[in-house]
């Protein structure tokens, strides 16, 4: 029997797999779901991509760069929060808008009708 051949994969998609983590917007087990990837490979990735992380910067930086990461994540959740407002707020107005045009075609009709039994009369 032959061995089964390691998979090799590039930094870029490591990489890319451990920001997918470190962002929250999926878990662990989506990212393996999605990706077929063994939990434990990805788990060893984001322990070296912070253990590198971490050696490039001293204590002070390190807290300094944790803070802008929340600051960062905080800043994507408002603009992600600003757009489905923004959103909301056009559907509201088209429910308003087409609520009104009923209200307008039924005063229309009210007063065609009006109009005829005037006539009539």
């Amino acid at each position: 029997m032959g061995r089964r051949k390691r998979k090799i994969y590039s930094k870029n998609f490591k990489l890319s797999i451990v920001i997918k983590i470190l962002d929250g917007k999926k878990t662990l087990n989506e990212i393996v779901k999605e990706y077929g990837l063994p939990a434990k490979k990805i788990k060893t990735w984001k322990k070296e991509f912070l253990d590198i992380s971490s050696l490039s910067f001293n204590e002070e930086e390190m807290k300094e760069c944790k803070q802008n990461y929340k600051l960062l994540k905080l800043i994507i959740e408002k603009n992600s929060l600003r757009e489905k407002l923004e959103k909301l707020k056009f559907s509201n107005e088209n429910k308003i808008i087409n609520t009104i045009e009923v209200i307008l075609e039924e005063e229309l009709l009210n007063k065609q009708s009006e109009n005829k039994n005037n006539i009539l009369l």
